[in-house]
């Protein structure tokens, strides 16, 4: 090879060794922006879950109680809040939504119990305290926002009960947003009301007071006309990031508690 070659096999190694250099520079400029981005964003997302607070917690105490659900849904489920906007920074949603777990039986009623044909016979799922200890990437268990995906969570109660109070022998059905098949179920049991009467008023979108028990009611159910326990999904996007989570929150006569709050993993 001439000495010419030689020279510019030289050059051209050169500035292969300078744009390796400089395009590696560049790529890892952009990683660690991208990774500032995510960052950035996630501490966005966890502000955002605590700033929801206010609006669950308003809802929880102005709205809950003349909460209205479709019979004709398949869950007790009802959109609290959604917002979606846009800053110089992220494109962000925060979407709220409520189930009523007193609109679904308890996770641990009794086999024997004749509303036990709405409860999966999964003995896991009897003794879960959160839906958290049944979580699998390959079943989920917590109900969507958005879909009808027939999610565990979505259609039992599950959540930390008092060791102190046993397994739950009497239903407790709320008839303003329990699924229509339930919700007949119960007041049969109940000896309680006329259903077609609670289904017209919830259709209209009307709350409905709670039948007044007969003298041969059963025990085995509680109908009521308000929940003191709900669920709630709050799904919130910044940017690139998506975070969800499972919060429980139970009433006791003064005011709201969570009683169980993770995130859901997606």
């Amino acid at each position: 090879m001439s000495r010419r070659g030689v020279a510019l096999l030289l050059v051209l190694g050169a500035l292969l060794v300078v744009t390796t250099a400089v395009s590696t520079s560049m790529l890892s400029a952009t990683n660690a922006l991208r990774g500032d981005q995510v960052h950035r964003a996630e501490l966005r997302a966890a502000d955002l879950l605590g700033a929801s607070e206010v609006i669950t917690d308003r809802w929880l105490r102005t709205e809950s109680a003349r909460a209205v659900v479709d019979p004709a849904l398949p869950e007790p489920r009802l959109t609290v809040a959604e917002v979606n906007y846009a800053d110089l920074d992220f494109d962000t949603s925060v979407r709220l939504t409520a189930w009523d777990l007193l609109g679904m039986p308890a996770a641990d009623l009794p086999a024997s119990h004749p509303l036990s044909r709405f409860v999966p016979t999964d003995a896991d799922s009897r003794q879960a305290k959160s839906l958290a200890e049944l979580a699998d990437p390959e079943t989920p268990v917590h109900p969507e926002a958005e879909t009808f995906d027939g999610h565990l969570g979505g259609s039992i109660a599950v959540y930390p009960r008092d060791p102190r109070a046993g397994m739950t022998q009497s239903a407790v059905i709320n008839v303003n947003t329990a699924p229509e098949p339930l919700l007949a179920a119960a007041m049969r049991l109940g000896q309680r009301g006329d259903v077609a009467t609670v289904l017209a008023s919830r259709q209209r979108g009307v709350p409905s007071p709670a039948p007044t028990a007969s003298r041969d009611a059963s025990s085995l159910v509680t109908l009521t006309a308000r929940s003191n326990r709900w669920a709630m999904r709050a799904d919130i996007t910044v940017g690139p990031v998506t975070r969800s989570w499972w919060t429980v929150y139970e009433s006791r006569g003064r005011g709201w508690s969570i009683i169980d709050r993770h995130e859901i993993a997606g």
